[in-house]
Protein backbone atom coordinates (compact mmCIF):
# COMPACT_ATOMS: atom_id res chain seq x y z
CA UNK A 1 0.00 0.00 0.00
CA UNK A 2 1.10 3.43 -0.27
CA UNK A 3 0.88 5.95 1.78
CA UNK A 4 0.80 9.66 1.57
CA UNK A 5 2.12 12.33 4.79
CA UNK A 6 1.43 15.93 3.88
CA UNK A 7 3.53 17.62 6.05
CA UNK A 8 3.61 21.74 5.75
CA UNK A 9 3.81 24.44 8.20
CA UNK A 10 0.80 25.83 10.12
CA UNK A 11 -2.51 24.55 9.36
CA UNK A 12 -1.53 24.01 5.71
CA UNK A 13 -1.01 20.19 5.51
CA UNK A 14 -4.82 19.73 7.41
CA UNK A 15 -6.42 22.43 5.08
CA UNK A 16 -4.84 20.97 2.28
CA UNK A 17 -6.32 17.06 3.23
CA UNK A 18 -9.40 18.28 4.10
CA UNK A 19 -10.16 19.93 0.57
CA UNK A 20 -8.69 17.19 -1.00
CA UNK A 21 -11.51 14.60 0.79
CA UNK A 22 -14.18 17.60 0.04
CA UNK A 23 -13.90 16.69 -3.31
CA UNK A 24 -12.59 12.89 -3.72
CA UNK A 25 -13.98 11.63 -0.19
CA UNK A 26 -11.72 10.01 2.20
CA UNK A 27 -8.89 7.76 0.79
CA UNK A 28 -6.69 5.52 2.49
CA UNK A 29 -3.38 6.16 3.88
CA UNK A 30 -3.44 9.65 3.91
CA UNK A 31 -2.27 11.80 6.66
CA UNK A 32 -1.24 15.28 7.42
CA UNK A 33 1.27 16.55 10.05
CA UNK A 34 0.75 20.30 10.39
CA UNK A 35 4.29 22.16 11.76
CA UNK A 36 2.90 25.29 13.95
CA UNK A 37 5.13 28.01 15.36
CA UNK A 38 6.01 26.74 18.53
CA UNK A 39 6.70 23.35 17.63
CA UNK A 40 10.83 21.89 17.50
CA UNK A 41 11.99 20.64 14.56
CA UNK A 42 12.91 17.24 16.63
CA UNK A 43 9.28 17.08 17.35
CA UNK A 44 8.07 17.34 13.27
CA UNK A 45 10.76 14.74 12.92
CA UNK A 46 9.64 12.37 15.63
CA UNK A 47 6.08 12.71 14.13
CA UNK A 48 7.18 12.00 10.35
CA UNK A 49 9.35 8.47 12.43
CA UNK A 50 5.80 7.19 13.83
CA UNK A 51 3.84 7.34 10.99
CA UNK A 52 6.77 5.40 9.16
CA UNK A 53 7.81 3.01 11.58
CA UNK A 54 3.64 2.29 11.85
CA UNK A 55 3.62 1.72 7.40
CA UNK A 56 7.55 -0.03 7.54
CA UNK A 57 7.57 -1.87 4.05
CA UNK A 58 4.73 0.20 2.27
CA UNK A 59 5.47 2.96 -0.12
CA UNK A 60 5.25 6.36 1.36
CA UNK A 61 5.59 10.16 0.40
CA UNK A 62 6.19 12.94 1.80
CA UNK A 63 4.80 15.88 0.36
CA UNK A 64 6.18 19.49 1.79
CA UNK A 65 5.34 22.86 1.51
CA UNK A 66 8.36 23.83 -0.13
CA UNK A 67 11.96 23.08 -0.87
CA UNK A 68 14.47 23.92 1.99
CA UNK A 69 12.02 24.54 4.63
CA UNK A 70 11.68 22.58 7.71
CA UNK A 71 9.01 20.14 6.61
CA UNK A 72 10.81 19.46 3.50
CA UNK A 73 14.27 19.14 5.62
CA UNK A 74 12.81 16.86 8.37
CA UNK A 75 11.51 14.67 6.02
CA UNK A 76 15.11 14.28 4.60
CA UNK A 77 16.12 12.48 7.67
CA UNK A 78 14.48 9.68 5.88
CA UNK A 79 15.85 9.76 2.83
CA UNK A 80 17.85 7.16 3.00
CA UNK A 81 15.11 4.80 3.48
CA UNK A 82 14.21 2.63 -0.16
CA UNK A 83 10.59 3.42 0.58
CA UNK A 84 10.13 6.84 1.15
CA UNK A 85 9.37 9.46 -1.40
CA UNK A 86 9.81 13.42 -0.70
CA UNK A 87 8.21 15.84 -3.23
CA UNK A 88 8.31 19.27 -2.13
CA UNK A 89 6.07 22.04 -3.25
CA UNK A 90 2.36 20.42 -2.48
CA UNK A 91 -0.57 22.06 -4.12
CA UNK A 92 -4.27 20.75 -4.56
CA UNK A 93 -4.07 19.33 -7.79
CA UNK A 94 -0.83 17.29 -7.54
CA UNK A 95 -2.49 16.11 -4.40
CA UNK A 96 -5.90 14.90 -6.05
CA UNK A 97 -3.46 12.89 -8.51
CA UNK A 98 -1.43 10.97 -5.72
CA UNK A 99 -5.17 10.24 -3.95
CA UNK A 100 -6.58 9.01 -6.87
CA UNK A 101 -3.40 7.17 -8.41
CA UNK A 102 -1.41 5.89 -5.24
CA UNK A 103 -2.21 2.30 -6.04
CA UNK A 104 -2.55 2.17 -10.03
CA UNK A 105 1.30 2.17 -10.50
CA UNK A 106 4.91 1.92 -9.52
CA UNK A 107 6.20 4.18 -7.12
CA UNK A 108 8.73 6.17 -9.40
CA UNK A 109 6.39 6.30 -12.10
CA UNK A 110 3.74 7.99 -9.36
CA UNK A 111 6.26 10.65 -8.40
CA UNK A 112 7.12 11.58 -11.94
CA UNK A 113 3.36 11.74 -12.73
CA UNK A 114 2.76 13.70 -9.18
CA UNK A 115 5.27 16.16 -10.04
CA UNK A 116 3.85 16.54 -13.99
CA UNK A 117 0.18 17.61 -12.31
CA UNK A 118 1.90 20.12 -10.23
CA UNK A 119 3.43 21.80 -12.98
CA UNK A 120 1.09 21.36 -15.40
CA UNK A 121 -1.77 22.89 -12.60
CA UNK A 122 0.19 26.11 -12.49
CA UNK A 123 -0.29 29.54 -15.17
CA UNK A 124 -0.84 32.68 -16.18
CA UNK A 125 -4.46 32.73 -16.93
CA UNK A 126 -4.38 36.55 -18.03
CA UNK A 127 -1.75 35.45 -20.61
CA UNK A 128 -3.28 32.11 -21.44
CA UNK A 129 -6.59 33.49 -21.90
CA UNK A 130 -5.67 37.12 -22.97
CA UNK A 131 -6.27 36.81 -26.78
CA UNK A 132 -9.46 35.92 -25.71
CA UNK A 133 -10.39 38.53 -23.72
CA UNK A 134 -8.92 41.04 -26.11
CA UNK A 135 -11.29 39.61 -29.02
CA UNK A 136 -14.07 40.31 -26.59
CA UNK A 137 -13.16 43.47 -25.36
CA UNK A 138 -12.90 44.55 -29.14
CA UNK A 139 -16.49 43.57 -29.61
CA UNK A 140 -17.67 45.27 -26.90
CA UNK A 141 -15.98 48.33 -27.87
CA UNK A 142 -17.44 47.85 -30.77
CA UNK A 143 -21.02 46.92 -29.99
CA UNK A 144 -21.03 50.75 -27.86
Amino acid sequence: MVRVIIAAHGDMASYFLKSAEDLLGPVEGMYALDFKRQQSTGELVVGLGKILNRHKGDNVFILTDFLGGSPCNCACHFIAENNVWIISGVNLPMLIEIMIKKEKMPPDVLCADVIKAARDSIENVCAKFSEVSTSARNERKAGN
